[in-house]
């Protein structure tokens, strides 16, 4: 196997900062992150469940094409949160690079699996009630919440001193004490190579114009990649502004109704038993925020 490029792994939770935090890697000098983000290479499923197969099929080489632009930046970094629920990718990055550092974004799980529903229900990939949804027959939503496991291996695999637990609402209220004990981490200085405004809201919840063309326009991004022109001619799209135009058409801005107290009171008292494992396994307790309703 090829001399591992990647360094820092950044593995979720889905619909918690990993967005901001990409854009944050980006202005920094000491990280190289790649321009796509969620190349999910190490994913043996995509965030609707369905199964994918680029490890298998395609190799390392494949994985390595999207750091083409890699200068001599101490760390570079991946980030998809799909990797911190995705059985495999654990032990598929640990196999790639064991001296990885691994970071891990934490939030509120009941808001996460509600933001989440919402954004599949824009996109047209559910079509069922948030209110029909159970631990049990969930595994896409309310089952990637049951977070003490998925920790506790990356622990297990990497070791606690390379692995570092934030949580979400703890991270945006106050982002640069966030940002210093990030550095201090990693190991790096936080200097930026441009501006970036930490306040910034990368994305808001957004409504999907036309599901029909989006998961079209996803479809043919993954069919790209899969070879040396398609991922060349999908980067030199992406330098041009492609994908952020793309973003401005495709979506609109939107609320989803919140959710009802008893159905999070009820949500809160199935989810206990995991919380309190996570908090003896981290030795902390998790925000305030996430016992509310």
């Amino acid at each position: 196997m090829s001399k591992p490029i990647v360094n820092v792994f950044v593995v979720g939770a889905e619909k918690a900062g990993t967005t901001w935090l990409h854009k944050y890697f980006e202005s920094l000098e000491a990280i190289y992150v790649s321009p796509t983000k969620e190349i999910g290479y190490f994913c043996s499923h995509d965030s609707n469940m369905v199964g994918v197969h680029e490890y298998e099929r395609l190799g390392v080489e494949y994985y390595h094409r999207f750091y083409r632009a890699y200068g001599q930046e101490p760390l570079v970094a991946e980030i998809m949160p799909m990797y911190l629920c995705d059985p495999k990718a654990p032990a598929r990055i640990h196999q790639y690079n064991p001296k990885a550092k691994i970071i891990i974004l934490l939030r509120d799980p009941i808001s996460r699996a509600y933001s989440h529903y919402w954004m599949a229900r824009w996109k047209k990939n559910v079509r069922c009630e948030f209110e029909d949804l159970t631990l049990e027959n969930d595994p896409c939503f309310l089952g990637r919440g049951l977070y003490a496991g998925q920790v506790e291996q990356y622990y297990n695999l990497f070791g606690r001193e390379n692995v570092q637990v934030f949580f979400y609402e703890e991270t945006f209220r106050d982002k640069d004490i966030f940002t210093s004990e990030l550095a201090a981490f990693l190991g790096i200085s936080a200097k930026s190579k441009g501006s970036f405004d930490k306040d910034t809201k990368v994305y808001a919840a957004s409504e999907v114009r036309s599901a029909g063309i989006y998961n079209g326009v996803v479809r043919l991004n993954r069919f790209l990649h899969r070879s040396k022109l398609g991922s060349t001619l999908n980067a030199f799209a992406k330098s041009l502004g492609a994908g952020n135009a793309f973003r401005k058409f495709i979506f609109r801005e939107a609320k989803y109704p919140a959710i009802s107290p008893d159905r999070r009171k009820a949500l809160l008292s199935q989810y206990e038993p995991d919380r309190i494992k996570l908090e003896q396994l981290l030795g902390r307790s998790v925000p305030a925020k996430w016992l509310e309703y």
